[in-house]
């Protein structure tokens, strides 16, 4: 008698394939391009000056999306509004067609997916090192993302420091001043200012899921004062 046969569960799963909603590609004048009036994405000024000086240096590397069913940007409102501020004649556009529920769906998420990914501080770290951007503003992007990492950074041994053991907690029976960010430009300058350093979070296990790593958010008045001394 023959032998029953059997489903094996080693069976790949079929997947259904998944829908390309591009459409098309060209190039449009930025006056005639509709910024998404649901857009949530704001922008410092020094994130407009670092892309300005990028596009500026290197040129059109990446398309902005445009949603043929509403006429609205899907991405890349940033690039479009200092296009229009360059007096550009025309930017590369990719163009999708989407339902407006579907069109809201990619604004709201599109952005923190990409924000979602990890670090290769070893690769970024390489990576920055052999950099060197013509463009003041992006200049100090550079040295803002290496600051975040460490790199280069001394302490007050002269030794170079890649990332504190942690963050210094606000100990009880201490003196303290809060400073207060009004936005994302002041914290940016802030973080320049006092050359802020990257840190781990005090008080946490390792492999606790809050044992992350952040900018440092607790200054030493003997570093502080160094610093204001060290403008006059």
């Amino acid at each position: 008698m023959p032998a029953k046969k059997t489903r094996s569960s080693k069976t790949p799963k079929v997947l259904k394939a998944l829908r390309n909603r591009i459409v098309g590609s060209g190039e449009e004048a930025p006056e005639k391009l509709l910024l998404n009036p649901k857009n949530w994405r704001t922008h410092s000024a020094d994130q407009e000056a670092a892309l300005e000086g990028l596009l500026t240096e290197v040129g059109w590397v990446q398309t902005v999306v445009k949603n043929k069913t509403t006429g609205n940007l899907v991405d890349g409102h940033l690039r479009v509004s200092l296009a229009r501020k360059r007096g550009e004649k025309s930017v590369p556009v990719v163009y999708v067609e989407l339902s407006p529920e579907e069109e809201e769906l990619v604004l709201a998420t599109l952005d923190p997916l990409g924000d979602l990914a990890g670090i290769d501080s070893k690769k970024l770290e390489e990576l920055l090192a052999g950099l060197n951007p013509g463009s003041v503003a992006l200049a100090k992007l550079v040295a803002d993302l290496e600051a975040e990492l460490g790199i280069g950074q001394k302490d007050d041994d002269g030794d170079l420091e890649t990332l504190l053991d942690q963050a210094v907690q606000m100990d009880p029976g201490k003196e303290f001043v809060v400073v207060m960010c009004e936005d994302e430009d002041d914290w940016t300058r802030l973080k320049a200012t006092l050359e802020l350093r990257t840190v781990r979070r005090g008080g946490y296990k390792a492999g606790s899921p809050f044992d992350a790593t952040g900018t440092e958010r607790v200054v030493r008045a003997s570093r502080l004062l160094e610093l204001l001394e060290a403008e006059r």
